[in-house]
């Protein structure tokens, strides 16, 4: 009977920023027991202390600081003792019982050489982002792309001892030199049908994800280099890769007008300076033209929005208009004027008004706050208390503030914590049944406030309302809008879709959610808020109609705070609400169906604002011209 197989897996400890306890748990959390795992590695003792070195079957082996995977795999071939070899970096884990099916195999096939099995890639929790695609390795297979993932593949030692010295020059692709040595001699693969291993993808910084960027130019150049070395010549889907990738560094979007241009001349480059050059069949302009066609054309299929650089705005403007994705996105339209249905000028008769209560927290935003404080008191709203917070703004802001104080309930500036401080302070003030606050660079659409409150004078069981949303630049010009549609309540721990500046809520929603905005947080205070007034089973409503405009500048806290407090903030609430932090693909997945409705609510409002507008004009609606205008009756009038 023949002796069972028994196996060595090693794990080289490539990235000093990736932990080791995920990769090395899910080996030893294994059933099979004819395994041994050994950690290349030049970490200090301290930095593997969180791992199970009481275990027998985990050995440490020491390296030089910076090797790499060729490096750690001759390092590693001189301590294991099985009989079958795998190799791990620390960015990966194994997934379900693959070493005890890779164990089987071996056992029922001695002849066997190579097995490889499925991969797939996950996030940091371990949940599946996508498959990986896996085929037999051939010499012309291997050619056109890596076919194989290798934490998934396995391997007699003796057939790697066979193999030699590996090219430790290679920064990225030893594992796909050594593919093509064995195709090349003659070693047959053979495919294992379980899914056996998973690549880990971290959440990057922008910073590094610049260094993401480069490394994958390098890597494609590296990998183009290889497939030259080993055949001769390299397809065109080469240069094509490394001019994605140098567009990708380059912060070159794929919906840019100038995407095509940019990659293909990038491509024609690296196929000049390829060693068979433009004469070869395989790079010339020609396979390179036709390969970028055919590349684009799948990624339309799957995106249809970045084909939107291809068709001229004189003919399909409207289509333009409805493709891209506007929620959860800032910028998306070039500036334009805001046109709003003319019938936003009619203001509904009231049989009640009741009491409306708006605090505009401000600091330091002269520039925007006459615009705000004139959105909301040129509603012209019977029964409005509008109350200014202001943490002592050292700009233009109270001389502004000054101006319409005979307008304004109340006001007063002095130093705050911040702007969930102000907004608390602010609300201490009101006792109206209808509440809202407002930022002071944010707008009001004409006509909301009586929109607002015939609806909850119509609906006395909906307790928080909102509307469509308008993002405007530093002129009050249009970039995006949100045409939202049905509310969503099960979406809302995943997603905050419900746009600050158009939310109402009654008074008895802000009595069951403490009456306060949480200081702790100086981002997503509104996202709490909203959701304690879940948790206190309040009902939402969205209405289908503009409410309130959300500026974009650069130096506003959205854009500023966004990948850190803003990040800190929205990852609490998600601990809090779902008991951990999802992935950007599991929120995606979750997410997608109201991303679909917003979608198709977007191409039914462009529709109907066509029929619209075909039989009564729009309005334009421009606080800086309004005010520029009247700034210069005044003139004329000194």
């Amino acid at each position: 009977m023949a002796k069972p197989t028994s196996l060595s897996i090693i794990v080289a400890d490539l990235f000093v920023d990736e932990p080791l306890e995920q990769t090395v748990d899910s080996i030893l959390n294994q059933t099979a027991t004819r395994f041994e795992c050994l950690v290349v590695t030049s970490r200090s003792d301290e930095l593997r202390s969180a791992l199970p070195s009481g275990d027998s079957r985990l050995r440490f082996v020491p390296a030089p600081v910076g090797f790499n995977w060729a490096q750690a795999l001759k390092i590693g071939l001189q301590h294991t003792l099985g009989d079958v070899v795998g190799v791990l970096s620390n960015q990966d884990v194994f997934r379900g019982e693959g070493l005890t099916q890779v164990l089987e195999a071996f056992d029922e096939n001695p002849e066997l050489k190579i097995a490889y099995g499925r991969a797939v890639y996950v996030d940091e929790r371990g949940q599946l982002i996508r498959r990986l695609r896996t085929r037999k390795p051939t010499l012309v297979a291997l050619s056109k792309r890596p076919c194989l993932c290798s934490p998934a593949v396995f391997y007699k030692k003796d057939v790697l001892l066979q193999a030699g010295d590996f090219d430790d020059t290679l920064e990225f692709w030893a594992h796909y030199d050594m593919w093509f040595w064995f195709v090349k001699n003659g070693c047959s693969f053979t495919e294992l049908p379980y899914e056996i291993a998973g690549v880990r993808l971290r959440k990057v910084s922008r910073d590094s994800s610049q260094m993401i960027h480069d490394a994958e130019v390098r890597s494609c150049e590296e990998a183009m280099r290889l497939v030259e070395r080993h055949t001769g010549a390299a397809r065109a889907c080469w240069p094509l890769r490394i001019a994605t990738a140098t567009a990708a560094a380059t912060q070159l979007q794929r919906d840019s007008i100038a995407y095509d241009k940019r990659v293909l001349s990038i491509a024609l480059q690296h196929a000049a300076t390829s060693k068979s050059g433009l004469l070869a069949v395989s790079l010339r302009s020609s396979a390179i033209l036709a390969a970028h066609v055919k590349t684009e054309c799948n990624v339309a299929l799957r995106r249809p929005r970045v084909a939107l650089r291809l068709l001229p705005d004189r003919f399909f403007k409207n289509t333009k208009r409805s493709l891209p994705l506007r929620i959860f996105r800032l910028r998306v339209d070039e500036p334009h004027q805001c046109r709003l249905p003319s019938s936003y000028l009619n203001v509904p008769t009231l049989d009640q008004t009741p009491c409306i209560s708006i605090v505009t927290p401000n600091y330091n935003c002269g520039e925007y706050i006459e615009r705000t404080i004139r959105s909301v008191i040129d509603q012209d709203y019977p029964n409005l208390q509008y109350v200014v917070q202001d943490g002592a703004s050292n700009d233009e802001s109270l001389a502004v503030i000054r101006k319409y104080e005979n307008r304004i309930a109340h006001w007063e500036s002095t130093k705050d914590s911040g702007q969930s401080n102000a907004i608390n302070r602010g609300l201490q003030h009101t006792n109206g049944d209808i509440m809202a606050y407002l930022n002071s660079d944010d707008t009001l659409v004409p006509g909301s406030l009586h929109y607002v409150a015939q609806y909850f004078n119509q609906h006395p069981n909906i307790d928080v309302v909102y509307g469509y949303r308008l993002l405007i630049d530093e002129h009050d010009k249009v970039i995006n809008r949100w045409v939202l549609p049905e509310h969503d309540d099960e979406v809302l721990p995943w997603a905050d879709f419900i746009p600050q500046e158009t939310m109402f809520w009654r008074r008895r929603a802000w009595e069951a959610a403490d009456q306060h905005v949480d200081e702790s947080f100086h981002f997503a205070m509104d996202w709490d808020l909203i959701l304690r007034f879940r948790a206190a089973g309040m009902r939402f409503a969205r209405l289908p109609r503009f409410l309130g405009a959300f500026r974009i500048t650069d130096s506003q806290k959205t854009t500023q705070l966004a990948m850190t407090t803003g990040a800190h903030d929205i990852a609490k609430l998600r601990k809090r609400e779902l008991g951990f932090v999802p992935g950007e693909t599991e929120i995606g997945r979750i997410v997608e169906p109201y991303v679909r409705k917003q979608r198709r609510a977007d191409r039914r409002y462009t529709i109907q604002e066509a029929i619209r507008n075909h039989f009564k004009a729009p309005f334009v609606w421009d606080y800086t011209d309004i005010l520029a205008r009247e700034a210069s009756t005044l003139q004329r009038a000194a």
